[in-house]
């Protein structure tokens, strides 16, 4: 992600050294989930809107693509619904799940996926 410097050899995509991108473009290619991931304190449609201006319906669209959209609508207010502080209000297997759609929402080109 260009975080440190390589002292020899190149790390390239799709054959064009990162080095001659521009940072910002290049960052833009790459969309990263940490293994601890962190939900705002606000609506399961704000989550998965955040760092991206996808319509609604693209999000469902991805929603029915991960098999969570069904789980979603079984939420007190279905993408209204308010998932607390760190998404206490809703379990850990969908909270992930937010993330991975999250991410598959900004149409990166390069996806990494911290897990143990």
């Amino acid at each position: 992600m260009r975080l440190c410097f390589i002292d020899s050899g190149s790390v390239t995509i799709d054959g064009m050294d990162i080095y001659q991108i521009l940072i910002t473009n290049y960052r833009n290619l790459i969309t990263y989930v940490p293994q601890e991931t962190t939900l705002f304190d606000e609506t399961v449609l704000y989550n998965l809107s955040y760092g991206n201006d996808q319509p609604f319906s693209v999000i469902v669209e991805e929603c029915k693509k991960m098999d969570i959209h069904d789980d979603i609508l079984k939420l007190e207010n279905g993408y209204n619904t308010y998932l607390g502080e760190r998404g206490s209000n809703i379990n850990g297997g969908l909270r992930q799940q937010l993330f991975y759609v999250r991410a598959l929402l900004t149409k990166a080109q390069i996806y990494i996926f911290d897990e143990p």
